[in-house]
C-alpha cells in the first residue's frame, strides 16, 4: 500500500498508463504507414524494440523527477524525505490506538531557497490550525511537532513520542507566482499510506487557504471524522485576500513563539504591518493581542499598559470575527491578569468549544482555575493541555508551577528540568528552578545559580534581576541586591516586579519614606496584591491610622471584608491575617479571631513552603491570638522545614509578631536563620570570585 500511494504520488502510474497509450498509437501507425512509404521491414520492428526499451526509463524519469513551477527538477520532496526515514517494521505498545489522533510535521521547504523557509513554516501552522478546528481529531501542537524538523526517527518513533496513532508529512515549494503543496497521510501502526495528494495552484491566499482546506478535510474523511456544518464552514473561511499581509502575520508568529523581549518587539512590528495592508486580517489581531500581552511578561515594560493596549486588539479581532478561539482565548487571558476571574472563565470555555485542541486555552484556563484556588481542575486542563502539545515547553513550565504550588516540589524540580531538555534556553525554567530552591528547599545559594542563568538567557527580561535582588536580601547582602535592582530598574521602570524589587529594597534598608511611595505606585498596577497592602497597613499602624489601613483592603474589592460575607479561601487568606491585625487595632477583637481561626483552616490543607506555600502564616495567627508557646513552636517547624524566603521581613518588620519579638527562643532562631545565610552567602561570593556563575550580559554590566 506504500509503494502504491508513493507510486501515485510520483505519478508514475499515470505516466505508465499515458506511456502505453502513447506507444500503442505509435506502433498502430508505423504499422499502417511504413509500407506506404517502402520503408524495410525490420523499421517497424525497430520502432516497437524501441518503444519497449523507453518503457523502463520512462518510469525511472518520473520516479525520479517532477514537473515543478520552475521546471523540470529532481523529485527532493515528501518521497525522498520518506527513503531518509527508514520505518520499524512493527509497531510500538505506546502508540495510541485511537485512528482520530494526528500529528503534523514540520513541511519540507522544496524550494530550496533560505528565503521561502518562513512560507513554508507558515504553511504548515496555518494547516495545522485548520485540522485542529476538527474537533473530533486529537492535533498535536505546533510546538511539539516543530521539535521533529529535519529529524531522523522514524514515522513509529515520532507518534510514539507524541501519543498518536497517524502522521502527516508534506512539502512546499514556491516558485514567482505558483505554489506546489505535498502531504500524505501515514498510519504508524501499519505503516500504510491512508492518503496522498499533490497540489499545483496560483500562488493566492484563496488557494492557500484552499488546499489547506482540501487537506483538513481529505485527512477527516481517511480518519472517518464526521465534520459538523460550523466546521465545514471554519474550515472555508478566509482570513485575509493579501499575500504581503499573510506574509507579515507568519513572520510574527514565528517571531512571537520565542518569547525574549527582542522577538517579542518584532513580532508587534509585523502584525502591525498585516494590519496596516488588510485592517480586516482578525487573525493579525489576535497575534497582536498575544505579542503585547507576552511582552507585559517578557519585557520591561509596563504590564498595565499591555493588557490595556491587548484588550483593544483583542476587542477589534471579535468585532471582525467571533469565532476565533483564539481571540477567545487571549481575551480570557488579558481578564485573568487584570483579576476579572468572573469575565476569564467564559471566555476560556467559549474558547475550548470552537477549538478544544488549542493547546494554549487549555494551559490559560489552567492559570486562572490555578490563581481562582482550583488546583486540581488547573492540573487536569495542563494534563490535557501536554497531551496536545506534549514537547511545549511553556505548558511543562506552567505545569511544574502548579505541581510547587501543591506542594509536589520534587515533581516540579524535575518538571522544570524537562522544560530546559526540550529547550535548553528557555530563561523562566532557570528562574523558576531558582524560586524553588529559594522557596521550598531553602537553598538560596542555588537559587542565585539559576536565576544567573535565567538572566544570562534573556537580559530584557526585569523579572529575574528583581526575583534575584529579593534572593540577595534574604542572604543578607544588600549591596548586590542594589546593584540587581539598579538592573531591573533601568530595564522596565514602570514594571511591576521592578517596583515591588524597589520597593522591598528600600524596606530592607529601613526607609520609611521611599516604601509607602513605591506600595502606593505598586497597588496602581497590581491593585489586590497583598504584599503592598501589608506594607501600607504596617506603615498606617504606626501613624494609627487604622480605619485608613482598612480603607486600602476595601478598595481592593477583597469581597471577605463586607460584614456579611465570611468567604475565606487560600486565593485570600494572606490579606485576611493581616486585616485581622488592623481590626484588633480597632477594638473589634471578635471579628478578628473568627477570621483567623478561618485563616488557619485554610492553610491546613496547604504546603507551608514553596511559592504559593503560606510560609509562617501559622506563626503570624497564633502571634495575634496570644498564643505564644504554639506560635513558637510552628516558627521551629517551619525553620526545621527550611523556611527562609522573606524571614528578615518578618523576624524585624511585620507587627503581627510584636507579641513573641522578645522570646528568648524567638530570638535563638532569629540566629540561627542569620547564621545559615550567613554561610550560603559565602558560598555564592566563592563562586562569584571564581567565575563560575553565569556570566552578566554586557547589557547589564
Amino acid at each position: 500500500m506504500s509503494l502504491l500511494s508513493e507510486l501515485r504520488r510520483r505519478n508514475v502510474i499515470r505516466v505508465a498508463i499515458a506511456y502505453a497509450v502513447a506507444a500503442w498509437l505509435l506502433i498502430e501507425v508505423s504499422a499502417t504507414t511504413f509500407p506506404m512509404l517502402r520503408l524495410p521491414e525490420w523499421t517497424a520492428t525497430f520502432v516497437t524494440v524501441l518503444l519497449l526499451i523507453g518503457f523502463p526509463i520512462a518510469l525511472i524519469f518520473a520516479w525520479s523527477f517532477e514537473l515543478t513551477p520552475e521546471g523540470v527538477k529532481r523529485d527532493t520532496g515528501v518521497g525522498a524525505a520518506l527513503q531518509a526515514q527508514p520505518r520499524a517494521p512493527k509497531p510500538t505498545a505506546a502508540l495510541s490506538s485511537d485512528l482520530k489522533s494526528i500529528a503534523v510535521l514540520p513541511f519540507e521547504n522544496m524550494s530550496r531557497e533560505e528565503a521561502n523557509e518562513p512560507f513554508a513554516i507558515g504553511i504548515h501552522d496555518d494547516l495545522l490550525t485548520h485540522i485542529s478546528k476538527i474537533r473530533s481529531i486529537r492535533t498535536i501542537s505546533r510546538t511539539s511537532v516543530s521539535q521533529y524538523r529535519g529529524t531522523v526517527k522514524t514515522i513509529p518513533q515520532i507518534a510514539e513520542e507524541l501519543g498518536v496513532r497517524t502522521v502527516l508529512e508534506g512539502g512546499v515549494q514556491r516558485a514567482g507566482d505558483r505554489v506546489r503543496i505535498n502531504a500524505q497521510l501515514i498510519d504508524a501502526r501499519t505503516d500504510e499510506h491512508l492518503w496522498a495528494e499533490s497540489y499545483d495552484r496560483q500562488l493566492t491566499v484563496a488557494d492557500i487557504f484552499a488546499i489547506q482546506s482540501e487537506i483538513a478535510a481529505a485527512i477527516a474523511e481517511a480518519l472517518r471524522a464526521t465534520l459538523s456544518p460550523e466546521e465545514h464552514e471554519r474550515l472555508e473561511t478566509v482570513p485575509t485576500e493579501n499575500l504581503a499581509a499573510y506574509d507579515a502575520y507568519l513572520l510574527g508568529r514565528q517571531r512571537m513563539t520565542k518569547r525574549t523581549s527582542i522577538a517579542l518587539a518584532e513580532a508587534v512590528d509585523y502584525f502591525q504591518q498585516a494590519i496596516e495592508i488588510d485592517p480586516d486580517f482578525a487573525l493579525a489581531y489576535v497575534g497582536l493581542a498575544e505579542s503585547y500581552e507576552l511582552q507585559g511578561d517578557y519585557s520591561g515594560i509596563a504590564q498595565d499598559e499591555m493588557f490595556a493596549k491587548a484588550e483593544i486588539a483583542i476587542g477589534k479581532a471579535l468585532e471582525l470575527d467571533d469565532r476565533l478561539g483564539e481571540a477567545h482565548a487571549s481575551l480570557g487571558r488579558i481578564k485573568t491578569f487584570t483579576g476579572d476571574f468572573e469575565g476569564a472563565e467564559p471566555a476560556f470555555q467559549r474558547a475550548l468549544q470552537l477549538n478544544s485542541n488549542y493547546a494554549t486555552a487549555h494551559d490559560w484556563y489552567a492559570i486562572l482555575l490555578g490563581r481562582s484556588g482550583r488546583l486540581p481542575e488547573a492540573l487536569a486542563q495542563f494534563k490535557r493541555g501536554l497531551e496536545l502539545d506534549p514537547l511545549s515547553g511553556i505548558i511543562n513550565h506552567d505545569m511544574g508551577y502548579i505541581l510547587g504550588a501543591l506542594g509536589r516540589f520534587d515533581e516540579s524540580l524535575a518538571q522544570f528540568k524537562k522544560v530546559i531538555e526540550i529547550d535548553p534556553a528557555f530563561p523562566t525554567a532557570y528562574w523558576h528552578i531558582g524560586q524553588l530552591y529559594s522557596a521550598a528547599f531553602g537553598q538560596l545559594d542555588e537559587a542565585v545559580v539559576w536565576h544567573r542563568k535565567g538572566i544570562y538567557l534573556d537580559p530584557g527580561n526585569p523579572e529575574i534581576p528583581a526575583s534575584l535582588s529579593m534572593v540577595y536580601l534574604d542572604a543578607g547582602d544588600d549591596v548586590k541586591a542594589k546593584y540587581w535592582v539598579d538592573r531591573c530598574m533601568t530595564l522596565g521602570p514602570e514594571n511591576s516586579w521592578s517596583i515591588g524589587a524597589t520597593e522591598m529594597f528600600h524596606l530592607y534598608r529601613g526607609d520609611a519614606v521611599q516604601v509607602p511611595e513605591y506600595a502606593s505606585k505598586l497597588l496602581t498596577n497590581s491593585p489586590n496584591s497583598w504584599a503592598r497592602l501589608a506594607d501600607l497597613r504596617n506603615h498606617g499602624l504606626q501613624a494609627g491610622e487604622y480605619s485608613e489601613a482598612q480603607a486600602r483592603y476595601e478598595k481592593a474589592c477583597l469581597i471577605w471584608l463586607t460584614k456579611n460575607e465570611s468567604r475565606i479561601d487560600r486565593t485570600n487568606y494572606r490579606p485576611a491575617i493581616d486585616l485581622a491585625l488592623i481590626l484588633q487595632r480597632k477594638g473589634e477583637r471578635e471579628r478578628a479571631d473568627q477570621i483567623l481561626d478561618r485563616c488557619l483552616t485554610v492553610i491546613q490543607s496547604m504546603p507551608r513552603l514553596g511559592i504559593e506555600g503560606y510560609g509562617i502564616s501559622d506563626v503570624l495567627i497564633y502571634a495575634q491570638q496570644g498564643k505564644t508557646r504554639e506560635a513558637l513552636a510552628a516558627l521551629r517547624q517551619a525553620i526545621d522545614e527550611r523556611w527562609r524566603t522573606f524571614s528578615w521581613y518578618y523576624f524585624e518588620h511585620d507587627p503581627s509578631l510584636e507579641s513573641i519579638r522578645d522570646e528568648h527562643e524567638f530570638q535563638s532562631m532569629v540566629k540561627e536563620i542569620k547564621a545559615d545565610m550567613a554561610e550560603q552567602l559565602a558560598r555564592v561570593h566563592e563562586w562569584e570570585a571564581n567565575g563560575e556563575l553565569a556570566p552578566i550580559p554586557k547589557s547589564l554590566e
